[in-house]
């Protein structure tokens, strides 16, 4: 079917593996999980009425680039919105000097919109970064409206990144993304991302994703509400909370959880363990939390807290331990790859989240994330090595937990 003249496409590009960019962040995923870009979906839904509004996740669908630009002739949008990643920048800026058009409208998300010297000369067919995909105003600027608020363009310099306001963007048109593409660990079918508030209010050294760099908002909560109804018509049964700290404003997160309580949903999402109390617990675990991802780091605490991570180790078992009392698993995510780590880092990682029980352990190889200072880290080949040892590592863990996790779900279905 072609355009209709009024059409504007949200894109997350083709690429020749899969790579996850949602979020200001740029990813290969170690397993195969693979969830929704949430980005494409906060727009949307705040483009809503504003145009005929496609969304194509080029990755999940494994279109080639050749596809996108047929889709793109045969469309013939008044604009596009697209991911661009650190990792993929090149293919990413080259599809869009590809697919611009005179009259067409391209703005760009992703890790590489937080660019600050970001080349516009260089890259003339992008017309504007989005630095915040929750930002109404910034988000008009795709549909032609003029550039406001947290919005890069040639000549307008974005606002600060906000604290602690209340937003609105409008429910998110899930439908238009086709969610048995998607996938996570230690869960079997078809899962939603649910976004209830935006960004971080703390500040880890080797986060973009902190108040100082996107700032910290709260999703209106009546909002929130009408979209977990909307989750349930759609016959939702998993969602993901898809917040960077779910927990981190206690009295919205508390509220948050008793919406979501009466549906039954099955959820899952990423805690800070200082944030994690026996009363919280509880209310994860009433409303249906089954897993806790939780950002432990690195294995020794020292470190930790020089990484802007001041959490101790006594705080952080004591959270593992009341999750597991209470029926929540924990996974641990731990980072490295910074400068003096060796192969023997990984396996402190592994005799951590063996200690804390967790139930599986995420160990991730440090990349300067744009928005964020750069710190001391490794490269060649003690990059690559550790790499190696870190992914055979998760791999016996990791094994042995899907074999007990399944025997315990066999054990249960037999009941």
């Amino acid at each position: 079917m072609a355009g209709t003249g009024n059409t504007i496409i949200l894109l997350n590009p083709p690429y020749r593996k899969k790579i996850l960019r949602d979020y200001y962040c740029s990813t290969f995923p170690k397993a195969p999980y693979y969830w929704q870009p949430i980005d494409l979906l906060s727009v949307a839904a705040i483009l809503n009425g504003k145009a005929d509004i496609q969304v194509i996740d080029a990755v999940a669908r494994r279109l080639t680039a050749s596809q996108v630009e047929s889709i793109m002739a045969e469309q013939a949008p008044r604009a596009v919105f697209m991911l661009v990643s650190s990792l993929t920048k090149d293919a990413d800026l080259t599809l869009a000097k590809r697919i611009k058009k005179p009259g067409r409208r391209i703005v760009i998300g992703g890790e590489i919109a937080l660019a600050p010297d970001f080349d516009f000369a260089q890259h003339d067919a992008v017309d504007g970064l989005l630095l915040d995909f929750t930002d109404e105003g910034a988000v008009g600027f795709i549909a032609g409206e003029n550039p406001t608020g947290r919005l890069r363009t040639p000549w307008h310099a974005p606002a600060t990144p906000r604290i602690g306001h209340r937003y609105n963007l409008g429910i998110m048109p899930h439908h238009l993304l086709d969610n048995s593409r998607y996938r996570l660990p230690l869960w079997q079918g078809r899962f939603y991302s649910l976004l209830t508030d935006f960004g971080c209010p703390f500040n880890c050294r080797f986060c973009n994703s902190g108040r100082q760099s996107i700032g910290f908002k709260l999703r209106d909560l009546a909002e929130v509400a009408e979209e977990a109804r909307q989750l349930k018509r759609l016959g939702a049964k998993k969602i993901f909370i898809k917040d960077m700290t779910f927990g981190a404003d206690r009295s919205h997160a508390e509220s948050v959880l008793s919406i979501l309580a009466p549906y039954g949903f099955r959820l899952r999402g990423y805690l800070r363990a200082d944030l994690i109390t026996q009363k919280f617990a509880g209310l994860l675990k009433a409303a249906g939390f089954e897993l806790a991802q939780i950002g432990v780091e690195r294995p020794l605490e020292d470190v930790r807290r020089g990484l802007g991570k001041n959490i101790p180790d006594a705080v952080i078992a004591d959270a593992f331990q009341i999750l597991r009392r209470i029926g929540i698993d924990a996974g641990a995510h731990f980072i490295v790859g910074f400068e003096g780590d060796g192969t023997g880092t990984a396996g402190a990682c592994i005799k951590q989240a063996r200690a804390l029980g967790a139930a599986y352990c995420s160990i991730n190889i440090y990349q300067h994330r744009l928005g964020a200072s750069a710190l001391p880290a490794l490269s060649g080949w003690g990059k690559h090595a550790l790499s190696l040892c870190a992914g055979f590592n998760m791999a016996r863990y990791n094994g042995r937990r899907q074999i007990s996790c399944l025997w315990k779900n066999m054990r249960a279905g037999n009941r």
